[in-house]
């Protein structure tokens, strides 16, 4: 009857050591930071890719507000006969480590050199760590004296 005996205690002292072991392994981990909430940001030099409209970036931003995200695109008219277009600008942007992105549009009509804003609302808000770029595409184009197009979202 000695021998089960011990069998059983050593195997009792076995699970003990085990379930230490385990337990002071949860207790050293260093615990994860919970997640930055949205907040307010503003990024300039932005790089921009549009083949089809000479445009630079002068800023993207968003202002955080309950419940949205207000974001804007600042752009500034290169092209020498002036930008007249209906746009959409995606905006790539990396938001707790993984990339994002968000489609701002609306219409351009301006002489060169002059800024104009595309915009976009942003439900739930997401947190900016940084934007990698603005990639515009010219969704329609319109001449001088048109009437400006009504935006399509």
């Amino acid at each position: 009857m000695g021998r089960p005996l011990r069998l059983l205690a050593v195997i009792g002292a076995l699970l003990a050591v085990g379930l230490l072991v385990v337990v002071g392994m949860r207790a050293c981990r260093s615990p994860q930071p919970p997640a930055a909430p949205a907040a307010s940001f503003s990024a300039a030099t932005v790089p921009v890719e549009s083949p089809e409209l000479g445009l630079e970036v002068v800023e993207v931003r968003g202002e955080l507000h309950e419940g949205y995200m207000d974001w804007a695109c600042l752009v500034r008219c290169k092209d020498p006969g002036g930008c007249r277009a209906d746009v959409r600008a995606t905006v790539h942007y990396r938001s707790g480590g993984s990339a994002q992105r968000i489609t701002l549009s609306g219409p351009i009509d301006v002489p060169i050199g002059a800024r104009a804003r595309l915009g976009a609302v942003q439900r739930p808000p997401h947190r900016v760590d940084s934007v990698e770029k603005v990639a515009v595409r010219v969704v329609r184009t319109f001449r001088a004296g048109d009437p400006v197009p009504t935006p399509e979202y």
